[in-house]
């Protein structure tokens, strides 16, 4: 089965990147590629 590259969210500001099978898409799901995202540093509010 293929794979595809994952970002998981294990703990609040803990990003795992992983390999998981690439999921059957049914007729009422959308499988979408992101190809660019963009990450913001923490600010403290004190």
């Amino acid at each position: 089965m293929p794979k595809m590259k994952t970002a998981v969210f294990v703990a609040p500001g803990r990003i795992v990147l992983d390999e998981k099978p690439i999921p059957d898409v049914g007729p009422l799901n959308a499988l979408v590629r992101i190809t660019t995202t963009t990450s913001a540093a923490p600010t403290s509010t004190s």
